[in-house]
């Protein structure tokens, strides 16, 4: 976990090694572009008709005042980022001609504090019924994901699992029919409901383990319009321009950093460079796993080549590998997870269990293990292996999931990158690991493999 949020403060979870970059290099990004800190509103009715609702201002620290009047801490105030809050008012319309709120802005800029003051007039906020308009709708979305998946928070702390799924399945179905359903932000904002959120809340197991912390951090977010990690889509479209600016250059030099030395000598101590904790390479097998061919017989990992025929877990008929990719682990390190059956597989690998698709390091701990290299597959049809037991994706494989979807890993880019880089014919391809490009504008994620930039991911 990354600080704590203290009324208007921040607060980031850290899952894993490879969130450590993500976090601090959005972070750096935001102190520097930071132009107002200690940011609050306060707004007052202005006669004691007016009174203002908390729909949508629950989940922000505010203090109430004698006069009915509420003071928000929302913060600090990013150059490019706007602010947005949605506060419901009532009042009688013999009131609506005159100004009916006082608003204060109080900031402290470049160590000067600073109050700003204004009257509000009905004619500035008409909110009748059809007159709201899509900016309004679009921000009414994105409290109404804080309060909801909180809420569903709520009920895992009381293990009402049931309860908590059902919130968000009845919010997902509200928010897929609303008339701002196309607006790419919104769209964004369901792939964080569908993903990380509903896996969170699909056992109580996963919840305590990581769902109670990555919850808060992601409303957090949110609710603060910030952004705070490469990972979840709905995050990404907060900072603006000079932060997105800022945020590849701090993150190109993360790249090149060594990793902090340790204060205690160990005798493992080969360097790692920090592109390690950014997980940037395919999800991967361990060489000396074990691979089911189709005619019953296994083989080692690392001895898997183009032409050989593999069972898989959806066809009676195998399927045949067309390329072999054979990642080059920097120096010589990786974060693996190691399955009671002996698979060792990357932390973020799509595996099936039971039915469903889930990701390594959430029902086994991820451990730095010593590695020269790790393979993947991808394959001519039905795109999942058996290796050690455990049913396991392969590259380029098409699947649509909360779990199982990549942008890049799981659509024909990769494929297509592959055959590019198998220059001789053979199908095995040997990947180094500044090949792996990434986005780091808007998913954070690898969206190339490319011999041609030095870029480290």
């Amino acid at each position: 976990m990354f600080a704590r949020p203290i009324r208007g403060g921040t607060y980031s979870f850290i899952p894993d090694g490879g969130f450590v970059g993500t976090v601090f290099v959005n972070a750096l990004s935001g102190v520097l572009t930071t132009v107002a800190t200690n940011v609050s509103l306060e707004v007052k009715p202005t006669h004691e008709h007016i009174f203002l609702g908390d729909n949508y201002t629950a989940w922000y620290n505010s203090e109430k005042s004698d006069d009915g009047g509420k003071k928000f801490h929302i913060g600090s105030i990013m150059y490019g980022q706007s602010k947005d809050l949605i506060i419901p008012i009532t009042t009688s319309k013999d009131h609506l001609d005159s100004p009916y709120l006082t608003v204060s802005l109080n900031y402290t800029s470049q160590s000067k504090k600073v109050i700003v003051n204004c009257m509000v007039h009905a004619d500035t906020m008409d909110a009748q019924p059809g007159m709201v308009s899509r900016d309004i709708m679009i921000h009414q979305q994105r409290l109404e994901f804080v309060k909801q998946v909180q809420m569903a928070k709520n009920y895992m702390e009381f293990k009402s699992i049931e309860t908590a799924q059902k919130t968000i399945k009845t919010f997902e179905e509200e928010i897929k029919s609303s008339s701002v359903q196309n607006d790419p932000f919104i769209i964004d904002l369901v792939k964080d409901l569908t993903g990380q959120v509903y896996e969170s809340l699909s056992k109580q197991e996963w919840f305590a383990r990581w769902g109670k912390h990555y919850l808060p951090s992601l409303t957090r977010a949110h609710l603060l319009q910030i952004c705070n990690n490469f990972k979840d889509p709905g995050v990404q479209h907060y900072g603006g321009e000079l932060f997105n600016k800022l945020r590849d250059e701090i993150d190109d030099i993360f790249c090149k950093l060594p990793a902090p030395k340790p204060s205690v000598r160990q005798r493992s101590a080969s360097p790692i460079q920090m592109t390690n904790f950014y997980n940037a390479s395919a999800g991967c097998f361990h060489g000396d796993c074990l691979v089911l061919l189709a005619n019953g017989s296994t083989k080692l990992v690392k001895y898997i080549r183009k032409g050989d025929v593999l069972k898989t877990a959806n066809s009676l008929d195998g399927t045949t590998v067309k390329y072999v990719a054979k990642s080059i682990c920097s120096n010589g390190k990786v974060d693996m997870v190691n399955f009671d059956s002996g698979l060792i597989i990357s932390p973020w690998h799509p595996v099936r269990i039971n039915g469903n698709w889930i990701f390594p390091c959430d029902i086994g701990n991820a451990t730095e293990i010593k590695c020269a290299e790790v393979y993947n597959f991808a394959l001519d049809s039905h795109h999942i292996v058996i290796v050690n037991g455990v049913e396991c994706v392969t590259l380029g494989h098409n699947f649509k999931g909360k779990v199982i979807e990549h942008p890049y890993y799981g659509t024909s880019a990769i494929l297509d990158d592959l055959r590019d880089l198998d220059r001789s014919g053979s199908g095995f391809i040997e990947l180094m690991p500044n090949w792996f490009i990434r986005d780091v504008k808007t998913t954070g994620l690898v969206s190339r493999i490319s011999t041609s930039l030095n870029v480290g991911g």
